[in-house]
C-alpha cells in the first residue's frame, strides 16, 4: 500500500461523485433552474466568486463536490418559497434524474472506450484441476484425509460449471463470485460431464483473503498451454500444448503431478503433431535466488523433503540451512523456524462452546508452547490413549486503523489420535504453515520457494510454458456500442440481483462497501498492477463498474436520495399537489439517520479490513 495509490484511489472516486453533481447543476441551467452553490471538494472553502446567480468554490477536502439550489437544505418556510420547489414537477424530475443518469452514462462511456481498446472475450471454461492438500511431510495438526469441498463433492478435471442454484454462468469470474458470497452455505452446481448433465451440492469452504472471510471449493479453471522453444538462430517458436505424456493438458500442474509419481521425462505433444522430449527439474530456492542443497545435513530437492527433514528433527526453533549462492559459493545459514497453528474452521455445531474464530492461532496445549513440537506430541498421544480433553489456548489478532491488540480463547475439548498418527479435535479443523501451500514453505525467517524447469534433453536449452492468453476482441466505434451497452446492462442485473439477495438474506451485509472501502480496493488494483497500461485498464474498468453502481444506489426509492426525490415527484404528480411539507421532512430526517448509521456500519467494516 503506498500514499500515492491511496491520492490516486480518492481521485477517481472524486471524480465520480463531482461527475454527479455537475449533472445536477447543468441539468438545472438547462431548465431555467439556478443552483446558489456549485463546490469542487468539501469543506471551508479556499477559492469563492460568483458568476450570475451561483457562487463557485473550490473548497479544502478535494472529494467530489455538491451542488445547491434555493430553499433545498433550508427551514421549511424557505422551502415553500425556494425557486426548486416552485418550480414543475418534471424540471425537478429532470434535475435530480440528470445525477444517476450522468453515472450510468459515464460507465458506458468507459466501457465503450475499452471495447474498443479490446476486452477478454466471455467464456466459461472446464475445471482444470480440482486441488488436493499435501499429504507428505505434514504435521500431526495435519489431517491427511482433509480434501478440498470439490473433491470431497465428486468434481472432476474436464467437468464444466454451467449455472449455481439456477443462476447460468457465463465466465469463471462468476463462478468465483457466486462461491465467495456464500462460506459454508450449501450451494447446487449443474454439471457438463462427458456430454451429460449432472447436479452436485458442495459446501464452499470458509478462508480468509486478507480480512475478509469468503467461500472456496478448491477449483481452478482449465488453462491453455503454450510450449516456447528456442530455435536454431535464437527465434523462438511457440506451439499450443495438446497432451502430455498421452494425457489431456488442463494446466501447468500436471508436470508437478509427474515428477510426484517419478516421471521426469516426459513427451509433449503440440497442436501441430510434433512430440517434444521434455526433462522435468526441480529445487528449492530462498527468497534472495540462492539454491537450497541441505536443511539440518539433510540434501533436498523439493518441499516435501524440506517438510521431513524438520520433521525428523522435530521442528527445531533454528534451524540449519546450506544454500548455493548464484556464483557457485556454498554458504551455511542459520534461520529461526516458527510453527503456526490455526483454525482453519468450526463447524456448525461443536461439542463445546463455539468461542473460535476462523484464524485464531493456537499458542500453548495444557500450557506447553506449540512451538515444543515434541512435548505437544506427548501430551496429546497420552490425553488421547487416556480419554481426557486438553486445553488449547488460542490468541486472535485484533486491529482497528493503526491500533493493535491481541486477544485470548481457552477451550477445553477431547483429542483423539488417527492411525496416520494424526490428532484431531471434534468440531474444529486446523491448519499449520507446513502444508499451506503448493510450492512455497514459509515458517518464520525460513521461507522457501520450489522452483521447476522445463528442459530439452537432446539440446539442453531450457523451455517454458506460458498460458495462452484469452482470446480479445476489439471493437469498432459503432459495434462497441453495442458492446458498452451491454457491458453496462450486465453491470446493472449484477448490482440489483445481488441487492435483492441482500434483502432476502442470500448474501451477508460484510460484502457492501463504502467510500472507504471503494478506495481499498482501487488502490489494492493499482498495487497489484503496477503503474502500467493493463493497471489502468484495470482501474478503469473498475471505475464504471462503481459509476453504474452508484447510479442504481442513488435510484434506489430511499426519501435522502434521488430514488426517493424522484418517488415523491411522482406522488406529486399523480395526486396534484406535493406531499405536506411536514411529512417530507420527517421521513427524511428519519432517512438521514437510517442513512447515517448504515454508513458509519459499512465505513467501521471497511475500516477493520482494510
Amino acid at each position: 500500500m503506498s500514499l500515492l495509490s491511496i491520492l490516486v484511489a480518492l481521485l477517481f472516486l472524486s471524480f465520480l461523485i463531482f461527475v454527479h453533481e455537475l449533472a445536477h447543476f447543468l441539468a438545472g441551467k438547462a431548465v431555467g433552474i439556478h443552483a446558489e452553490v456549485f463546490s469542487i471538494g468539501f469543506g471551508t472553502p479556499i477559492v469563492r466568486f460568483r458568476r450570475g446567480r451561483t457562487e463557485y468554490r473550490i473548497s479544502m477536502i478535494p472529494a467530489g463536490g455538491y451542488v445547491k439550489f434555493p430553499g433545498e437544505y433550508s427551514s421549511e418556510a424557505e422551502r415553500l418559497e425556494g425557486e426548486f420547489h416552485q418550480a414543475p414537477v418534471w424540471k425537478r424530475a429532470f434535475v435530480v434524474a440528470a445525477g444517476p443518469a450522468s453515472n450510468l452514462v459515464l460507465g458506458f462511456l468507459i466501457f465503450w472506450g475499452l471495447a474498443m481498446v479490446g476486452v477478454p472475450e466471455k467464456q466459461m471454461p472446464p475445471i482444470g484441476e480440482v486441488l488436493r492438500p499435501s499429504t507428505q511431510g505434514i504435521t500431526y495438526w495435519d489431517d491427511p484425509e482433509a480434501v478440498f469441498p470439490a473433491e470431497a463433492a465428486g468434481l472432476r478435471p474436464g467437468d464444466r460449471i454451467l449455472a449455481v442454484d439456477g443462476r447460468r454462468l457465463e465466465s469463471w469470474e462468476e463462478l468465483t463470485q457466486e462461491v465467495m458470497l456464500r462460506p459454508e452455505q450449501p450451494v447446487e452446481l449443474l454439471v457438463e460431464r462427458n456430454g451429460e448433465q449432472l447436479t452436485v451440492t458442495v459446501t464452499p469452504r470458509a478462508v480468509l483473503r486478507g480480512k475478509m472471510v469468503i467461500g472456496q471449493i478448491g477449483v481452478a479453471p482449465r488453462q491453455e498451454l503454450v510450449l516456447v522453444r528456442e530455435e536454431e538462430g535464437g527465434t523462438l517458436s511457440r506451439s499450443p500444448i495438446r497432451s502430455v505424456e498421452g494425457r489431456p493438458v488442463y494446466g501447468p500442474s500436471i508436470f508437478a503431478d509427474l515428477l510426484e509419481a517419478g516421471r521426469n521425462q516426459v513427451q509433449v505433444e503440440t497442436e501441430d503433431g510434433r512430440l517434444h522430449p521434455v526433462q522435468i527439474e526441480r529445487w528449492v530456492e530462498t527468497e534472495d535466488g540462492a539454491r537450497v542443497r541441505a536443511v539440518e545435513g539433510v540434501p533436498v530437492s523439493d518441499l516435501v523433503a524440506v517438510r521431513k527433514a524438520l520433521l525428523d528433527r522435530g521442528v527445531p526453533s533454528l534451524v540449519r540451512v546450506q544454500v548455493e549462492l548464484p556464483d557457485g559459493t556454498l554458504e551455511e545459514r542459520s534461520v529461526r523456524v516458527e510453527l503456526e497453528v490455526r483454525v482453519g474452521g468450526v463447524d456448525p455445531d461443536p461439542p463445546y462452546p463455539a468461542t473460535l474464530h476462523l484464524n485464531d492461532r493456537l499458542v500453548t496445549v495444557n500450557e506447553i508452547p506449540v512451538a515444543d513440537y515434541q512435548r505437544v506430541h506427548q501430551e496429546l498421544q497420552e490425553a488421547a490413549a487416556e480419554g481426557r480433553r486438553v486445553v488449547l489456548t488460542f490468541e486472535r489478532e485484533r486491529r482497528f486503523l493503526f491500533y493493535r491488540w491481541k486477544e485470548t480463547a481457552r477451550l477445553e475439548a477431547p483429542v483423539t489420535a488417527t492411525e496416520e498418527g494424526n490428532f484431531r479435535i471434534p468440531g474444529l479443523r486446523l491448519r499449520t504453515n507446513f502444508a499451506a501451500g503448493r510450492g512455497e514453505l514459509s515458517l518464520g525467517e525460513l521461507r522457501l520457494l520450489e522452483r521447476m524447469q522445463l528442459v530439452d534433453p537432446t539440446s539442453g536449452r531450457s523451455l517454458a510454458v506460458e498460458y495462452q492468453p484469452p482470446p480479445v476482441r476489439r471493437h469498432g466505434p459503432i459495434s462497441a456500442i453495442g458492446a458498452g451497452a451491454q457491458m453496462t446492462t450486465d453491470t446493472v442485473e449484477q448490482m440489483l440481483s445481488l441487492l435483492k439477495r441482500l434483502v432476502v438474506g442470500e448474501v451477508s451485509f460484510k460484502y457492501i462497501s463504502g467510500p472507504v472501502g471503494i478506495v481499498n480496493i482501487t488502490q489494492k488494483t493499482l498495487n497489484r498492477g503496477g503503474w502500467s497500461w493493463a493497471s489502468l485498464l484495470a482501474v478503469l474498468s473498475l471505475t464504471a463498474f462503481i459509476s453504474i453502481n452508484l447510479a442504481v444506489v442513488n435510484l434506489l426509492p430511499i426519501p435522502i436520495a434521488d430514488g426517493g426525490q424522484l418517488l415523491f415527484f411522482a406522488f406529486e404528480a399523480v395526486r396534484g399537489q406535493p406531499l405536506d411539507a411536514r411529512w417530507q421532512v420527517v421521513i427524511q430526517q428519519i432517512s438521514v439517520l437510517v442513512l447515517i448509521g448504515l454508513f458509519a456500519l459499512v465505513t467501521l467494516k471497511d475500516l477493520v479490513y482494510w
